[in-house]
Formats: structure tokens, C-alpha cells, sequence
């Protein structure tokens, strides 16, 4: 049973600093930092939301849009990777186009781009059909973007992954194998084909890009898959790239809490060493250079603010539910998918079959 969701309100998700005050210790003035927005949505029964994951036996896994597959994928008997296959023929357009007048209403070097735009994106998944909210753990928030590489996490409390490889994701075939490990990067799975770079929208969109209104691309991280589908702008990610831009991303994510780690003797020690640290610095400051810093205050900071932070631990982690119907109907609709695509069921896709 399919349940859809209310979203009752967002809110503001901040994270806060300490700003240094002389060499001697932290100013307790916290500064605040917009990170993403908290959806909090009405929970009307424990049913799974219209776009979800599922997940079954054998290690098979499956992203559903509605009534409908958007990807399915297994583990491999390894679990040094997994097969995948995109549905094509899947209408996985979770909200409405952007026009190009709702396009140019923040530009991209604006401050409250981000926090605009993922305003926008919570009131269209609102009042889409394929509304993926569940309970108050869904979060909207920038995330980093690499074409090539990247960070291995988030630069801050919100557990963001960063959007990697983003180059790769042009070529994608629609069914293959990602190998993934401890630390690996992989690119953002589309959900439908990339139009032609010829095409007017694109030739449209190019010019957003040169003129610096394109909005961002929306994302969902599926942490089963250990990657980003690609819910909203296909075209607009075609159209950066073109122009050598790295577009913004605006990530959907489902987060959990963990308890606090409360150690009062690493607490201490941090204290102590700190302490130590910063009286070597001001005994050295004359000797202090580029070459050779010292701690600094932003650094002793940080330090001190991670011991004595009490708050639960955030990670992002995506609930996925029984696979429906179980395996029988998986392995019908891979096939199915696979003849899709103008292939027969070779010896290679044995292992995700299987």
C-alpha cells in the first residue's frame, strides 16, 4: 500500500560556530550557518511512500516511482559491487519542469540561492504524486559537486554525501556494473535518457548557464545504492556540461540519529592539549609563518567544540521496504527490462538474474 504524505512544514536546519576571541579561549557567541531544511511531514500509517527503495532476498533491490520500477539492482555474491538496470520506459518525473521564468528568479550567485531553491523543490515534492517524504527524517540540502572526484563527506553536521564524478554520468549505460568499496565515489544514476545536445530547450538552457540563473539539480541519495539518483534536471546537467560549468545540486536525503559518543576523559584531553597547544603558539608567535602556523584558533575551535558537541550524530541512511511480490517478479521484470534494450539475457547478466 502506497500512503502519501502532507508536508506540514520545513525548517531551517542550522549549524553553529564558535568565533575566536584573543589567543586565551572560545567567545561563546555562536554564529550560525544554513545548512539544508528539515521536511516534517504528517505520518498518516507506517505505509511507504510513492518513491521509495525495496529490498529482498538474494540482495536484490529496487527503486520504485509509484506503481512503477525506476531501477533494479543486486548485490553481487562479493559485495564488492552490484549489477543495475535503469527503466527507460518508466515516467520517473517526480515534480513539474522548471520554466524558464521560475529559472531566472534567483541567480546562482545569490545568497539565498540554496535555501530558495530548496524551498521550491520541498513545495513541488509536496504536491507531487511521487512524493518520497516519510516521517520528519527527510532533509533538502546543497550538496558539493564534483565532475571528476571529490571529497569523501560533508563539510558539515548534515550528512550531505558529495555529488562525484559527474561527467561519468553521461555515459552510463542503462544496465552494468558498479564495483564499489570502502571510500568509493560513484556517479549519479539518470532516470531517463539525456536529450540531444541539439535540441532547443538545451540550446535555452545553455544560455541560463552562461548568464548564471540555472537552477540545481535535484537529487536523492539512495545509501543502498551508495549513490544519487537524479529525480529533476537531466537537461540542465547536459547543458553545464557543454558549457564546462559545474552545475549546483540541491540533494533530497533521508537522515538518522545516533546516540551521542560521551567520553568525559577524551573530553579532558582535548582540554588539556588544546590548552598546550595554544600556549606554544603564543610563546612562538614571533616565529609564527606560512610555512610553519602553529594551531590556529579556528582549528582549537573545532576541536573543542567536537568534544563537547552532545547533540545525537547524524548519518544518512534510506529506509527501503519489503520487496514487493518477491523475487519471482523482480527476475520477470529484469528480463523484460533487458529486452528492452534490444538484449537477449547473455551469460554476463547471470549474476544479476541469478
Amino acid at each position: 500500500m502506497l500512503d502519501g504524505r502532507t508536508l506540514v512544514f520545513c525548517a531551517d536546519f542550522v549549524d553553529y560556530r564558535f568565533e575566536p576571541s584573543g589567543a586565551a579561549g572560545v567567545d561563546a557567541r555562536p554564529v550560525s550557518r544554513w545548512l539544508g531544511l528539515r521536511l516534517v511531514a504528517e505520518q498518516k500509517s507506517s505505509a511507504r511512500p510513492a518513491l521509495h527503495m525495496q529490498a529482498g532476498p538474494r540482495r536484490r533491490m529496487r527503486v520504485m516511482a509509484g506503481p512503477t520500477p525506476l531501477v533494479w539492482a543486486r548485490i553481487d555474491n562479493d559485495h564488492y559491487g552490484y549489477w543495475y538496470l535503469c527503466n527507460e520506459r518508466a515516467d520517473g518525473q517526480v515534480v513539474p519542469p522548471i520554466s524558464f521564468d521560475e529559472a531566472r528568479q534567483w541567480p546562482a550567485d545569490s545568497v539565498e540561492f540554496d535555501r530558495a531553491w530548496a524551498r521550491y523543490f520541498a513545495d513541488a515534492l509536496h504536491h507531487s504524486s511521487l512524493n518520497p517524504l516519510y516521517r520528519d527524517r527527510m532533509f533538502l540540502a546543497p550538496a558539493q559537486v564534483f565532475l571528476e572526484g571529490g571529497s569523501s563527506g560533508s563539510s558539515g553536521r548534515l550528512p550531505v554525501p558529495p555529488v562525484t564524478r559527474l561527467r561519468e554520468t553521461l555515459a552510463l549505460p542503462v544496465h552494468g556494473f558498479s564495483d564499489w568499496d570502502f571510500g568509493d565515489h560513484l556517479p549519479p544514476l539518470p532516470t531517463r535518457r539525456f536529450s540531444n545536445e541539439s535540441h532547443g530547450r538545451i540550446k535555452a538552457l545553455r544560455k541560463l548557464v552562461r548568464d548564471g540563473q540555472l537552477p540545481p539539480i535535484l537529487m536523492m541519495w539512495f545509501s543502498g545504492l551508495d549513490r544519487y539518483v537524479i529525480l529533476d534536471g537531466h537537461d540542465r546537467l547536459l547543458a553545464s556540461l557543454i558549457e564546462g560549468q559545474v552545475p549546483k545540486s540541491i540533494a533530497l536525503l533521508e537522515v538518522s540519529e545516533r546516540p551521542p559518543h560521551s567520553d568525559s576523559r577524551r573530553k579532558d584531553a582535548v582540554v588539556r592539549e588544546v590548552e598546550r597547544l595554544l600556549a606554544l603558539r603564543k610563546a612562538a608567535e614571533p616565529m609564527i609563518t606560512r610555512a610553519r602556523p602553529g594551531i590556529t584558533l579556528d582549528h582549537a575551535n573545532h576541536l573543542l567544540v567536537e568534544a563537547f558537541d552532545d547533540r545525537p550524530t547524524l548519518a544518512s541512511m534510506t529506509s527501503a521496504w519489503p520487496l514487493h511480490g518477491g523475487s519471482e517478479p523482480w527476475t520477470s521484470e529484469v528480463r523484460m527490462g533487458l529486452s528492452a534494450i534490444d538484449r537477449a539475457v547473455e551469460a554476463v547478466d547471470f549474476d544479476m538474474i541469478a
